[in-house]
């Protein structure tokens, strides 16, 4: 498949949407929200380049995959905070994300 029908630029509108919107439940402290999205961010972005888990990932993919476990495992872990971190590491995904759609 070519990058326009598999990766197309709605795709890459629809993942940045569910990262802001994951940005927006960390901000008010709401792991659980931000879990929940992540993982809808993940499917997206792993049904954009093929196989889960296949090695031809891209590092922001395979980074966006590591957020979304790390934001899981906080959950466990509230009194750790990690949030600003969390949301930095959104912020640069969505950074990245950003480039690949005009790259």
């Amino acid at each position: 498949m070519t990058k326009d029908t598999r990766r197309a630029e709605n795709d890459y509108r629809s993942l940045d949407r569910l990262l802001e919107e994951a940005d927006t439940s960390l901000g008010n402290g709401d792991r659980h929200a931000a879990n929940k999205t992540l993982k809808q961010a993940s499917v997206k972005a792993t049904s954009m380049w093929g196989i889960v888990g296949g090695a031809q990932l891209p590092e922001s993919t395979r980074l966006l995959l590591s957020l979304s476990s790390e934001v899981q495992q906080s959950i466990a872990h509230p009194e750790e905070d990690g949030i600003h971190e969390m949301q930095r590491g959104l912020r640069n995904l969505r950074h990245r994300f950003g480039a690949e759609a005009r790259g």
